[in-house]
């Protein structure tokens, strides 16, 4: 069955929001952490599960819960309650959260934030890895080092 292009786009943006979901709480990630077996979960989420699932005859060891690989927790330092802050944030799935909110409208400029100011996003640049209102992507393209910048985007 063939579909329209819209129903099309529609279908790309459910699936784009898929990824920003936490398999284990099945919400928008909140301090998105992944294991080396590159699956993310939420940092709150992640701990809960590690903690729940670590056992005494191997307590340096769990299982991703999506691939049940087997994770080594051997670079990391001290009891099963602090693993979780010890993995790698990522900062790909942030900032696709970020641009997402930006598109809805529901991000705060940074750099007003920063001066005390409220003023709605409507671009993000991916260098500065920030949200700015229109007033302030001028500001921010008067700079030398984003004059060029291409990675801004409404």
């Amino acid at each position: 069955m063939a579909t329209s292009v819209n129903e099309g786009k529609a279908l790309i943006k459910e699936s784009y929001g898929d990824l920003l979901t936490c398999t284990i709480c099945l919400e928008t990630f909140k301090v998105p952490k992944y294991l080396p077996c590159l699956h993310t979960f939420c940092e709150t989420c992640i701990h809960t599960y590690i903690v729940s699932s670590v056992k005494e005859d191997k307590p340096e060891t769990f299982k991703c819960p999506i691939c049940r690989r087997q994770v080594q927790i051997e670079e990391c330092q001290g009891k099963a309650d602090t693993w979780a802050k010890q993995l790698p944030g990522n900062h790909f799935v942030v900032s696709l959260i970020d641009r997402k909110a930006v598109k809805q409208g529901e991000k705060q400029c940074t750099a007003c934030e920063s001066n005390n100011k409220s003023s709605k996003a409507v671009s993000w640049c991916t260098v500065c890895e920030e949200a700015y209102c229109d007033p302030c992507v001028v500001s921010h393209k008067s700079f030398k080092m984003s004059r060029a910048d291409i990675n801004l985007f409404k």
